[in-house]
């Protein structure tokens, strides 16, 4: 949408409404089509709901979401960043005309806006939309350097120091990316999955069941859809999003699962971030009893016969 504001108040043309019309139906006839195939199945105010209600209740800081990056962190991905501030510097040297200042408002904006919207909850994953636009900013800065130097000699020093600072950033980025693993980064079909996974053809076999914490990637090893409704991985900020953990203990008394699987998200503590769905949890304390301790940590609880 900023996008088709921007075009419509500085480009006002047939050729720039033309522009922004396709924009929007780029982005809206497919979420409007998809809408549309769950409204024919029969669950279109639940797709509502998960798409644009459900993910306005995540940003709020009392539910865990938020996580500002660490000082390692910025000490990854500093260097990187430090060419588009050199240029942005070297850019405003040169700025001198209207249509040469309103595109790289409008790209540096964008820059800004996507590098800060994947902030809130840090990871590196995050930026990665910013990158397209900080690419457009790079070249428009060096498209106006060239045009307003006019000697070989300040072409050449820009350009240099542009591509030391970049081959530094890239260096310590691309090292650090390829050396450093983070060790509580998610192995998927790892030893500890493929264990459990046996662990769970052997006692439960074919019947139902209902992760209540961490490893609910066993549903797709198992190529299995969850029979308990809503599915959502119990993160805090899930769990404490109104009414979902009211909808997941209606779902388990109507469906009885005979089995759950009991794996706290961190060991000797309570649940990720010390928080604890207590609704859902003191449901699964009175219906389940324990059964089997389970090789990942944690247990398998089976529901008791009189409930």
């Amino acid at each position: 949408m900023f996008s088709i504001i921007f075009l419509l108040i500085f480009k006002r043309s047939r050729k720039a409404l033309i522009h922004g019309t396709m924009v929007l139906g780029i982005s809206v006839i497919p979420l409007l089509l998809v809408w549309l195939y769950y409204a024919f199945q029969g669950v279109g105010s639940s797709f509502f709901y998960w798409v644009f209600v459900f993910p306005t209740q995540l940003s709020k800081a009392d539910y865990y979401y938020l996580l500002a990056p660490s000082l390692g962190d910025i000490a990854l991905i500093g260097p990187a960043y430090l060419p588009i501030f050199f240029l942005i510097v070297i850019s405003l040297f040169f700025w001198r005309k209207k249509q040469q200042v309103w595109p790289m408002v409008f790209i540096i904006g964008w820059s800004v806006a996507l590098f800060f919207a994947g902030s809130p909850r840090w990871g590196m994953h995050r930026l990665v939309p910013f990158l397209a636009f900080s690419a457009l900013a790079f070249g428009h800065i060096l498209v106006i350097i060239k045009k307003k130097t006019y000697t070989i000699t300040w072409n050449k020093f820009v350009v240099f120091i542009f591509f030391i600072v970049l081959v530094l950033g890239f260096i310590r980025s691309f090292g650090k990316f390829i050396f450093v693993r983070e060790k509580n980064a998610t192995q998927f079909w790892g030893n500890e999955y493929i264990n459990l996974g046996n662990f769970v053809s052997k006692e439960i076999g074919n019947d139902e069941f209902f992760v209540f914490g961490n490893y609910d990637y066993l549903y797709f090893l198992f190529d299995r859809k969850p029979s308990v409704l809503p599915w959502t991985p119990m993160f805090p900020w899930n769990g404490k999003v109104v009414g979902v953990q009211e909808a997941i203990v209606t779902s388990l008394e109507q469906t009885k699962i005979p089995y759950i699987l009991y794996i706290p998200y961190h060991k000797n503590s309570r649940f990720y971030l010390d928080y604890y769905p207590e609704l859902l949890g003191d449901y699964i304390i009175s219906k389940y009893t324990k059964l089997t301790p389970l090789p990942a940590g944690g247990w398998l609880l089976k529901r008791m016969e009189n409930e």
